[in-house]
This record gives structure tokens, sequence and C-alpha cells, in this order.
């Protein structure tokens, strides 16, 4: 249902020039209160709007966002005030829509008689103005889809969601895929390998089970098995250990099992499948030996991508709170509106046309920014596994590597939504356009003309921006945790693994900087938490960015030295070096009040001041937040820092890209790298300003280095 409001704000509408783009404003709601209100009544579009306001970070305080609530609009249609030269005036808090048409989303062909109702708040502060708090999609019916489209589509959804309507659904789409999809199926049909242990279900009487752990080389799997996808909280829960192992092997108590557990193993059995496997109680927790959980890490490529399907709790924060939602099925029905879509000169009402209505962030609020979907661990499951299967906040949601659909659009694909499924979606697009018959783990089975591309460089630093966005409880776990992401991209790009990076692109992988839009910055591990060289984005915290410029390279990587602490290359890395041959200079770096809403940022200038016109600025990007701020304004004053220019693109109003390192051993010439400098001013007519690096000979072959010929220096950076 739509409340009285968002009704009137549709059926004002007129389009009268039905060949062009429509861009029309209306009035909503006059305050929050009134918002909230309808959506506490079942307002379809009113309850998503709430559900952003009541999360979003607004600039103001909630005090004084609630207070702001009584100005804005005077007409009973809530038409915000307007300025003198017609535009809105954004002073204070209201609501307003836009209805655009066209479709903006993934459809095979272009669909220019659909619409799009963005809805925005006007705050003072406020990013240009306004901040997006709702998104729709109007698709227009057919009068055959219009007359056959049942009254309410919520009988389909019957019940919470783990009811038998909810899982005819699931069961539905398992079918589809299982049958239909060739892309889906090149791994798990007929199933060729099996996680070490699984977890199989026998049902004793109704929704009661018999639970036990197999060894799968010794008591072969007769059948297809899931995995699950979830957050282990804080939560102390019975797990696998060597004290439980025998007890597990017999009967695992699963009234002893949390609820997240107990209704995964009812889901697995009511869909059909005997066969289920879970961290926590498939490999060994036994915090004094991790033999069995670093072999098991190893394989958890395999583990994913030989599943039948993964169940993801997407919305529990730990395994208290199961996978089972209740659900108001008056908010999941999608309202049909009718819109005047012709020209104007006619009987209007005559060409009233019949629009479903359906939240365009569905899929972004349910899964991609769902809690479950932060987990560092969790980005790999996903990309990994052929078919996902999401217990959200009220229906099911399904993602394989054909389609996306939820319970209330069964059949239509579901758009997209958030980074993270940007990035799934485009490694899914290259995986499927490259791979030829099979997902195994031998590099035959991928086009040999691929190998090395450009293309697959591209995609590998895609998923690294958003993986590293995401969480680990365990910090440790940062290069671990993408493993099976860096196996399976090795059979396309066929070169080294080297900490996250790949030897044959090492240049450009190294031009990595921390992304200070998203986050706040973190603090540098401690030292008995290395996972990573300093050269590494692995050894940070915090999402990070990689420059994307396509120029020339200024710098070149000579040698390159990792230690594992097993004989997986993609896992756990103890030690490394880089030995990297540039143009080396030193710095000194001072704080620029220019970008003072960006507290960790810095500008250096050249002692001499001989590189200090405005043009021939450098933006400095640390690595990490400077919590030793004392050392830091020693080692700077100390010309202890130095820099390096890595790429130059004249293209691009941040041309050049440089590291900045300080000095570890100066008689070996061994640095660390701690952040990144980005040039401020596009460098104009080809001309390249004065560099710290350019200074006489003398004085170049007296800085720290391993090596000083022809005017370049050879360092090694750990």
């Amino acid at each position: 249902m739509l409340c009285g409001v968002c009704e009137r704000v549709l059926e004002r509408y007129e389009n009268e020039y039905p060949s062009e783009v429509c861009d029309k404003f209306f009035g909503h709601h006059r305050n929050s209160a009134a918002i909230h209100s309808a959506a506490v009544l079942g307002c379809y579009m009113c309850s998503k709007i709430w559900r952003t306001l009541s999360v979003i970070p607004l600039p103001l305080s909630e005090a004084e966002f609630f207070q702001k609530e009584d100005v804005r609009v005077r007409q009973e249609e809530s038409t915000p005030r307007m300025k003198d030269n017609d535009q809105i005036a954004t002073d204070e808090f209201y609501t307003y829509a836009q209805l655009l048409r066209g479709t903006w989303r993934d459809y095979d062909g272009d669909r220019p008689d659909d619409f799009r109702l963005w809805f925005q708040v006007g705050l003072e502060d406020g990013p240009n103005g306004y901040l997006g708090v709702g998104s729709f999609y109007l698709e227009r019916l057919s009068e055959k889809e219009s007359a056959t489209r049942p009254v309410s589509m919520t009988p389909a959804v019957l019940g919470d969601t783990l009811s038998e309507a909810a899982l005819e659904h699931a069961k539905g789409w398992l079918t589809e895929c299982s049958q239909s999809h060739p892309m889906c199926n090149n791994t798990t049909s007929p199933v060729t390998w099996f996680p070490t242990r699984l977890l199989y279900i026998n049902e004793i009487q109704h929704n009661q089970y018999h639970v036990r752990l197999i060894n799968t080389a010794q008591e072969r799997p007769s059948g297809r098995y899931v995995t699950l996808s979830h957050r282990w909280g804080e939560l102390d829960y019975l797990r696998l250990t060597r004290d439980t192992f025998s007890l597990f092997s017999e009967a695992i108590p699963v009234f002893a099992l949390t609820k997240t557990f107990q209704e995964t193993i009812s889901v697995t059995f009511r869909l059909g499948i005997n066969y289920l496997w879970i961290d926590s109680l498939c490999i060994m927790q036994d915090k004094d030996d991790l033999s069995d959980w670093l072999r098991e890490a190893s394989v958890m490529d395999k583990v994913y991508l030989y599943s039948y399907c993964n169940i993801s709790a997407s919305v529990s924060l730990d395994g208290s709170q199961g996978l089972s939602r209740e659900r108001d099925l008056a908010k999941l029905d999608l309202p049909t509106v009718r819109l005047l879509t012709r020209a104007s000169g006619v009987d209007l009402e005559d060409h009233r046309e019949v629009f479903e209505l359906s939240d365009d962030r569905i899929w972004e609020y349910n899964v991609a920014d769902s809690p479950i979907n932060t987990r560092g661990w969790v980005f790999q499951e996903r990309l990994l596994a052929p078919r996902v299967l999401h217990f959200s906040h009220d229906q099911l949601f399904w993602e394989c590597r054909r389609r996306r659909a939820c319970e209330v659009s069964p059949r239509s694909d579901v758009p997209l939504g958030g980074n993270l499924d940007t990035s799934l979606a485009k490694f899914r697009t290259y995986f499927q356009k490259h791979a030829l018959t099979s997902i195994s783990m031998s590099s035959t089975s991928m086009d040999p003309n691929v190998r090395d591309s450009k293309e697959a460089y591209e995609v590998w630093q895609d998923l690294i921006e958003t993986y590293s966005g995401t969480n680990l409880t365990n910090p440790l776990d940062k290069l671990v945790a993408l493993s099976g992401i860096a196996k399976l991209m090795s059979t396309f790009v066929q070169g080294t693994y080297i900490a996250g990076m790949w030897r044959e692109n090492i240049e450009r992988d190294l031009l990595w900087f921390k992304d200070v839009y998203s986050q706040e910055f973190a603090p540098k591990p401690s030292a008995n938490l290395y996972r990573a060289p300093s050269w590494s984005w692995a050894s940070r915290d915090g999402k990070i960015r990689f420059s994307g410029l396509q120029g020339d390279v200024l710098f070149a990587v000579r040698d390159v030295f990792v230690q594992h602490k097993t004989q997986d290359v993609t896992g756990h890395v103890i030690s490394g070096w880089l030995e990297v041959v540039g143009e080396l200079g030193p710095i000194t770096l001072s704080y620029w009040k220019g970008y003072k809403s960006f507290e960790h940022r810095t500008v250096w200038k050249i002692d001499n001041n001989s590189w200090a016109q405005p043009k021939a600025n450098f933006l400095f990007v640390p690595d990490e937040i400077i919590t030793d701020a004392q050392n830091f304004d020693n080692d700077n004053l100390a010309g202890k820092l130095f820099f390096m220019p890595c790429l130059l693109d004249r293209s691009e109003d941040f041309p050049m890209y440089a590291m900045v390192l300080r000095i570890v051993d100066r008689d070996n010439g061994v640095f660390e790298r701690i952040g990144m400098a980005v040039g401020l001013e596009d460098l104009g007519d080809g001309e390249i300003p004065p560099l710290p690096t350019d200074v006489g000979e003398h004085e170049k072959a007296t800085f720290p280095c391993l090596k000083y010929e022809d005017g370049l220096h050879t360092v090694r950076i750990i």
C-alpha cells in the first residue's frame, strides 16, 4: 500500500513530452514524524525511506534533526519552499521526490517506458544540500500483465523466512539453476572433491535430527554438500576440538549448538541435502595447535567452490539470532500505480498506464550492506560459492553466477547495490567471459589467450579495493582469508603471487594508497601482528585504492623475496622485501591547512624551498594514522624521509604518484614504506617541475642505497 502523500506524488505526474527523459520534482512529507507515521501504517515507500533515515549519519545531531521538522512545507501536498530562481531551498529539513524516465538497470535492452523515482532529504550542511534516502523502480506492465497480476503478492511469502513457502522458493531457485545454468554447475555436478570433514544429517523424527562428523576419505559422501557463512560473535559455543572429536564422530548434541547452526541443519535437510560444512564444527579449533586450521585454510577455496550452495545468515550478528525472521507481509507487497504517460490534449484518464513499484535498494539493504558481508572471510565465500541463499531481514534472497532474485520478485533480476556487489559482479562477468568448460584448479581450464592480461590485473585490483574495506576478527588472516580468490585468479593470470600482488604487474600493484574518504585511518598493526611487508596493502588495516592511471612507470622492481609460514604461497607471510630501482630524493613533510578536513593529510616541501611553487605540491597520504607524532616529527626533521617517483600521467589532474619511504638501515639502503605522495596539480604543457630528486650528481650519490648507478638508486624496502 501507499500513503496519501506518496499516491499524490505519482498521481500529479503528467508527461507532456513522451519522447524525452522526464525530470520532475514533487513535494513529499513535511517532516520526519510524518514519514515515520506512514511507515508504521504500512506505506511501502515511506517504510523504505524511514529505514534509511533511521540509520544514515546525518550532518545534524539527532536533537537538531528533529527540531527542524516543523518548517519546510506549507501546502497540503508538502511542496517544498522554492527560492526565487525556482530552485528548492535547502536550508532546513524536508523531503521531496524526483521522477526520471528511463531505466538505468542492467537489462539486455533499453526500457524507455519505465521510470525511476528518487527521494531526497534537504538538509542544511548536507552534501550538495541534500541526502538521498530512497530509490524506487517503476516497471510498466503490459495490459496482459496488469490483468493477470494478483491483487496481492504476499500469499507467496506467507510465514517467516523458515516457512515451507519460503523454502519452496529456495528449492525452485536451486532446481532452475542446477538444470539451466551451465556456468553454475561445472564444479558441482558431479561432485569430484569433498572437504576433509562434513556433517552428516539424518532426520530421526519431524524436525529432530541426528548429526555426526564424518571423515570423507573414510566415508565417501553419497551426495552434494552445502556450506554456511555466519558471524561468530562473542559467544562461547560448542566447537570441534581434540576433546570433542570422538563425541562429534558419534553424535553431535544438536540442542547444544547455536540457534543459527540448528536452523541451518534443518534448512539443509529440508532442501534435500544430507551433508553440511560449518567451519567451527569441521575444522579443529584448538588454540594451542593450529596445524589442522592451517591445513584446512589452504583448501578453503575448494570448500566453497565445490559446494552445492552456501547458506548465509546475512543479518545475524552472532549464532544466537538464527536464520529465521518474522515479517510484516503488508510491507513486502509490491504496489501498483497508474501514471499519465501520454501527451496532453486528449482524455488523459484513457492513457493511464499501470506500473509495478519496487525498492531499487532492496539488494543493497538486505544483502550488500548486511552484517555478514562486512566480514573479510565472507567476501571470499560469496565469490567462490556457485550459489548463495541469503536469509535476510524479511525474505530470502538468491544469488548465483547467472542471476539474483528474492521472494517477492522470484523471476526478475534484483538490481545490484553497494560497492561490494559491484566488485563481485565485475569478477563474475570476467569469469564467465574467459572460463572454459570447468573451474578446476588446473590451469588448462582457462583460456590461454587471457593469461597475464591487463584486464585480469584490473579485476584483481578492483577486488582488493573492496576486500580491504571488510573486517577480520583476527588481523593475521588478512591474506589467508583471500587465498582462495588468489588461487582462482592464478588460473587467469598464471603469474607469481606476492603478498597480495602479482609479480608480473607489481609496479602498478604497488601504487595503492589509503582511501581517506571512506573511513578513518587505522594505526599500524603491532610488530607481533606482522602479516605482510610495508609495501603490501595487506600490511595495513582499512580500505585502500589503486591509482588506476595508465601513464609511464618511473621505477622498476628488480628482485622480490617473500617467506611464508607454510607451503601455501597465498597464505601467511612472515617476512619479505623488494629491491627497487628509481630516483631517490630526501623530503620534509609539513602540514598544510588547505586540507584541514582530512587531518592526516600533509603536503611536503623540499628543505631549500627550491620546489615550492603551488603546482609542485604533493599530497601526502600516510598508510596509517601517525600515533607517535613526536617520533615521526623527529624522523621528518632528521632527514629520514625520502621520495621515489613511481608513475607519471600527464592526462590526469593528479598526474604523479610517488612512494614515501623512511630509512630503517642507512648503511645498507633499507627502507620501509609509510605512504604515497600524489601530485596536486596538472603539470601542464608536458613540463615536469623540479623534483626533490633533481639535485646534483654528487649529492645523489650520498643518499642511502644498495647501489647508485646512472642517476638511479637501488634500495631495499621491507
